[in-house]
Formats: structure tokens, C-alpha cells, sequence
């Protein structure tokens, strides 16, 4: 018996919307298996960004800058849906985003290009400011105001002498 596929159900799509059924597809039909002959990605943030249920601001300001640098034409990049995409894929290459955002191959490409300036860019930021832990992983910090405020701040409010 065949499962039922989102697809099969335009209504719930329209409901749901582009990035939600992205994230749905990709549970679906995304394989995660390497292309040969293609670039193919290992995303080391995939973990970790599953379990955020909104996006935050600096990654925000990353990926903005980053659609911002892909010539795109007619359909531009959505931010939301690459940030489905770096949650939803350990492996990227462009089969696994036609498949999981059901788009041409050419746009696949142009998330793709996305995905290689973003991710450098997202593991340089995440290993200067904290990154919260995944399920199961204890949190490395040494106190709440860490995760909240760049080292150099902590430092200044700890050599002053307010209490």
C-alpha cells in the first residue's frame, strides 16, 4: 500500500505553506545519498538546527546577505525555505533539494549555491557565539548570561562593580 504523500493533498499545502511542506517532503522523499559527479554538501549544523523553531536574528542576517548575493531573475530565494533546508538536510546536493522543495533543477542549483557560501559562514559564526545544544547534549556554557551576550560584554560587566 502506498503512504500518502503531501503532495497528494493541495489544500493542506496551501494551509501550510512553501517552507512547512518543504520540511515535510524532505522527511518523504530525501535520500540522503551522495550524487557522483555532483557537489555534494555535509552540513555539520543540521543537528543542531533541527530542534530552533524560529530563526535567529544573526542567522537571519547571514542568510539575507547571502540570497542578496544570488542572481536569481524571476523567482528570488527564500530565506525561510533555506533555513528549512539547512534544518531538514545533513547531505545537500541539488537531487535532494529538487526533491524536498519539489522546484526545476536550475533554482535547486541557485539553493545549492546558497547553501555552499551559507554554511562556512554559519559554522564561523556558531563557533565564536554558542550554538544551543541538541536533544540530549548538555549545554557547555558557564552561565545563563553567555548565551545571551558576546564573550567581551561578559567580560565588562564582570570587571565592573555593579552588583
Amino acid at each position: 500500500m502506498l503512504e500518502p504523500r503531501i503532495d497528494d493533498y493541495p489544500e493542506l499545502k496551501a494551509q501550510l505553506g512553501k517552507a512547512r511542506t518543504d520540511r515535510i517532503r524532505a522527511y518523504q522523499k530525501c535520500t540522503g545519498r551522495r550524487q557522483p559527479a555532483a557537489t555534494n554538501l555535509d552540513n555539520p549544523l543540521q543537528e543542531q538546527l533541527t530542534y530552533l523553531d524560529h530563526i535567529p536574528p544573526a542567522v537571519d542576517d547571514i542568510l539575507t546577505g547571502v540570497i542578496a548575493l544570488i542572481p536569481t531573475g524571476d523567482k528570488p530565494l527564500s530565506m525561510k525555505r533555506l533555513f528549512t533546508m539547512l534544518q531538514c538536510l545533513s547531505l545537500i546536493n541539488t537531487h535532494e533539494v529538487q526533491r524536498m522543495m519539489d522546484l526545476g533543477e536550475r533554482h535547486a542549483r541557485k539553493y545549492m549555491q546558497a547553501a555552499k557560501i551559507a554554511l562556512p559562514l554559519l559554522i564561523r559564526h556558531f563557533n565564536k557565539h554558542s550554538l544551543p545544544p541538541a536533544i540530549g547534549q548538555t549545554q557547555t556554557s558557564s552561565s545563563a548570561l553567555d548565551d545571551y551576550c558576546p564573550g567581551q560584554f561578559t567580560d565588562v560587566y564582570a570587571q565592573s562593580d555593579v552588583n
